[in-house]
């Protein structure tokens, strides 16, 4: 299993998170995800066929920016 944290600055209450959750589920091969809304960040567990880059693509598509 691959653990990323992500950087998600206009991530500020559990709307956005909820929000986040959704398009990134649909991610096939995500296992887990964890939100940090101090730290404005997510911590997402996957196995392939996921990657990192279809993550970052999942929180896009929902209209945040992630690094």
């Amino acid at each position: 299993m691959i653990t990323i944290t992500l950087q998600v600055p206009s991530m500020h209450c559990s709307h956005c998170t909820q929000k986040i959750q959704t398009f990134v589920s649909e991610v096939q091969g995500v296992q887990d995800i964890h939100f940090d809304l101090d730290s404005k960040s997510l911590t997402v567990s996957f196995v392939p066929p996921a990657t990192k880059e279809a993550i970052i693509e999942a929180i896009e598509d929902c209209g945040f920016e992630a690094r």
